[in-house]
């Protein structure tokens, strides 16, 4: 076996990755002003790397940035979470017939093994998993692997470019354990269809899609009533 270097991840890849999971954890709150400074302080960088990884959260869709100000986390709203899931409603469905035209290629065998590992590990999470923001990622990692495995690398990018605008209201809604279990329970039903070959797996996946967003709505109307956000929107903080 040939030696690798594994080349470590820079600060700006560093600050990135704990901005977004900031985000998607809700500890970075809508109506709040963050600025370059305040993150450079708290993590104990220098502003610039704070700066390149604020510039692809703001192309990502995840921030408002604000310029000699800071930046605020973008809202969501009902429109958004709408058609987050029309998006992902079309491009799965036709990554699932793509699929379906080549089952029983080794490609599809690959693709078989890849969900039936994230799905058991999904299994795992729903007995022993403590952490919400764990099982998103395997519940966010099941559907990735059918459109990677479409072969399509536009639709892949558009796919990552919408797939995280709504993840901190998707995590919430995960915090209600039992959500575990029936998102485990409509992933193994649709990896069942796959494993059949059967064109009803673009059924069963619309459905459990249709089911998540209903689950995301419910969140969002709760958030709306929630007076921390409604005292975020008519008084916001600033932080720095």
């Amino acid at each position: 076996m040939e030696p690798r270097i594994v080349v470590p991840p820079s600060l700006k890849d560093q600050v990135y990755d704990y901005l977004k999971e900031a985000i998607i954890r809700g500890e970075l709150q809508f109506g709040s002003f963050y600025s370059v400074q305040w993150v450079a302080s708290r993590l104990g960088v220098s502003r610039t790397p704070v700066r390149e990884a604020v510039q692809q959260l703001q192309h990502e869709g995840l921030i408002d940035v604000f310029p000699y100000k800071g930046f605020t986390i973008k809202t969501i709203s009902p429109a958004v979470i709408e058609e987050v899931f029309e998006v992902r409603e079309a491009i799965e469905s036709f990554c699932i017939k793509k699929l379906l035209a080549q089952y029983g290629s080794p490609v599809y065998g690959e693709l078989m093994k890849s969900l039936e590992k994230t799905l058991a590990e999904q299994k795992y999470m729903v007995v022993h998993g403590k952490d919400a923001m764990d099982y998103w990622k395997l519940d966010k990692g099941f559907h990735r692997l059918i459109v990677e495995f479409c072969n399509n690398k536009v639709l892949r990018e558009v796919y990552e470019s919408i797939s995280d605008k709504i993840s901190s209201i998707a995590l919430a809604t995960l915090q209600d354990r039992r959500r575990f279990a029936s998102a485990s329970e409509e992933h193994a039903l649709i990896f069942a269809k796959l494993k059949e070959g059967s064109q009803e797996a673009v059924n069963v996946n619309v459905a459990h899609l249709l089911s998540t967003k209903s689950l995301i709505m419910k969140t969002w109307e709760k958030w709306e009533n929630n007076a921390r956000i409604e005292d975020a929107f008519s008084a916001p903080r600033f932080e720095d």
